[in-house]
């Protein structure tokens, strides 16, 4: 079909959504001079493998239609590289694992590597992790166990009040980092989930909007002020809920406001870049 003829007859929306056979079948193109380029796809296993979990589970995920996945001419599951990639955003990778540890504490580990300024609980380890809250608290006991990490006390405001409150960081001084940080640096954390379309200021940073009631607060609709008043408290732990719930058109706003400091500006402009990654 010529491309005037493709203009006034142009194909069915049935015809534009529908995967043509010879996608899925991973045979050469019979028009001559041509070679359709197919993505096979990868086992099971060895997915499983780059994403560091049981292939049990990335069957359970395809057996659910969560993710797409072919079959190859012995019945075998084949996973496309976008659906590899997905999973990856979803759950994470840990293609290597260091000093004997499971899948979970390498990702406490590799996120607290990525916080320089440590991180004020472990929710917020939790949310930086991509694991539960319970499995973070567990991680983090193991981890000091072997001397990796170690949660130092500090003086935050928290809620509207100074408190002493403990603030997770990696032990650099232990011996072995070397060993360590190539593992560490494959680790690939799940990718932050996007906040609904509208919905309210959690309970624990209330403390932010300590001249209004934080009830009245809508995001994303008020989402620039909170980011004001995040990048005003110098508080870790609202600073890890809002670098994963916030958008990056808010730290622009909010670094646009007067009176911002240059340490302030370079916050917010990390935290967009981050929001945007």
């Amino acid at each position: 079909m010529l491309l005037g003829d493709h203009a006034r007859h142009p194909p069915s929306w049935h015809a534009l959504t529908r995967v043509p056979p010879r996608l899925t079948s991973g045979k050469m193109s019979s028009r001559p001079g041509y070679h359709l380029v197919v993505d096979s796809g990868v086992a099971v296993v060895v997915a499983a493998g780059r994403l560091g979990v049981p292939p049990t589970r990335v069957l359970a995920a395809v057996r659910a239609s969560q993710v797409g996945a072919t079959k190859d001419a012995r019945g075998r599951w084949r996973l496309p590289a976008g659906t590899v990639a997905a999973l990856t955003a979803r759950w994470g990778a840990v293609p290597r694992r260091c000093d004997g540890l499971d899948r979970e504490p390498m990702l406490v580990l590799a996120a607290l590597t990525r916080r320089p300024r440590g991180l004020a609980s472990a929710r917020a380890v939790a949310a930086a992790a991509g694991v539960s809250p319970t499995t973070a608290s567990r991680c983090l006991k193991a981890l000091a166990e072997r001397g990796l990490v170690a949660a130092r006390k500090e003086s935050r405001i928290l809620r509207g009040a100074a408190v002493t409150t403990p603030v997770w960081r990696v032990c650099w001084r232990a011996p072995g980092w070397e060993g360590r940080l190539p593992a560490l640096g494959e680790v690939v954390l799940p990718a932050r989930g996007t906040p609904p379309p509208a919905w309210s200021l959690p309970e624990h940073v209330w403390h932010l909007v300590w001249n209004a009631d934080p009830r009245m607060v809508v995001l994303p609709d008020d989402a620039a002020f909170v980011a004001g008043r995040v990048l005003d408290a110098a508080d870790p732990e609202a600073e890890a809920w809002a670098a994963r719930a916030l958008p990056a058109e808010a730290w622009e706003r909010a670094a646009a406001f007067r009176g911002r400091s240059s340490r302030q500006r370079a916050v917010a402009r990390q935290m967009a870049a981050s929001a945007r990654a």
